[in-house]
């Protein structure tokens, strides 16, 4: 005997019909009686009169519909308690991570790995300038662009690689370029992410370097840089990947000669390694070629 047979028959029963029945049941009649047929023939009883036209039960299917639905109610009572009991178990991680999570493949891999197990996933959105702080609440993986001191003692793993590069406005001088030389970008006006972040310091030194201090004309969001960009106001400094979730019209992309690189770092909680769910998902984000290790880490 099946618990669905059950449900079928409890649902006839209520509706009346096998045609109703069947309906909302989203199998075909046929397969629905057929079913009956089986439970009939399980339990060695007919339960509908079919010498009517509606559907009556015998008395041997009056009690036995009367004890399916105590049945069926202690059955998803148990489902019910069982779940609770893996909601419960289900392993907790805890992750820090920049604003980039949409922006890589990384962040759906973590999704796609947290849906399909039994790890329940706290995704915390920081801003660099916030790590002391995160440091302190001690997340199991953290997510950020680039090598820190203060991760030395973690584990850590390469990932999405990404290149920086100018954002114009299509009228602007310098979107005739196939490439441009930071040593081009000495008289504009520059459009950086917050002084705070790797993306920025990255862009200041690289000026630093070709013999100039950057006019900053603004430092932001990348949404607010690019709309500034649009209106004008200057030339926007980003890394490539993060451009993909934005409208980019009236702008033009700009590779720079000397590409600067800049990768994402996982960086492993050591006293969180021990977790079953976090092995699980290093191991499912490295076979998807999403990490790497970094040696000696």
């Amino acid at each position: 005997m099946q618990i669905e047979q059950l449900r079928y028959f409890c649902m006839i029963v209520e509706q009346k019909t096998f045609s109703e029945a069947a309906f909302l049941l989203h199998i075909s009649q046929s397969s629905l009686s057929k079913q009956v047929m089986k439970l009939e023939q399980e339990l060695d009883t007919v339960l509908f009169n079919r010498s009517r036209r509606q559907v009556s039960l015998t008395k041997e299917g009056q009690q036995v519909y009367e004890d399916a639905l105590r049945l069926l109610a202690e059955y998803d009572t148990l489902c019910a308690n069982l779940k609770h009991l893996k909601k419960q178990a289900c392993e907790k991680l805890r992750i820090a991570m920049l604003p980039v999570f949409s922006q890589y493949s990384l962040g759906h891999s973590i999704q796609g790995f947290l849906k399909h197990h039994n790890v329940q996933g706290n995704i915390q959105e920081i801003e660099e300038r916030d790590l002391p702080a995160a440091l302190q609440e001690q997340f199991d993986l953290y997510i950020l662009r680039g090598e820190y001191e203060a991760f030395k003692e973690y584990s850590a793993y390469r990932s999405s690689e990404d290149e920086l590069v100018c954002v114009v406005a299509k009228q602007h001088p310098l979107a005739r370029k196939r490439q441009l030389a930071f040593s081009q970008l000495q008289n504009e006006k520059l459009l950086l992410f917050p002084s705070y972040t790797v993306v920025a310091k990255l862009c200041v030194r690289a000026c630093e370097d070709a013999g100039f201090q950057p006019k900053i004309e603004r430092h932001g969001r990348l949404e607010t840089l690019l709309g500034a960009a649009r209106e004008h106001e200057g030339v926007v400094l980003a890394m490539k990947g993060s451009l993909a979730q934005y409208q980019l019209s009236k702008l033009c992309i700009i590779p720079l000669q000397d590409t600067l690189k800049s990768c994402l770092y996982v960086y492993v909680n050591p006293s969180s390694i021990k977790k079953a769910g976090l092995r699980e998902l290093l191991d499912y984000l490295q076979n998807e070629g999403e990490i790497k290790p970094v040696e000696g880490s």
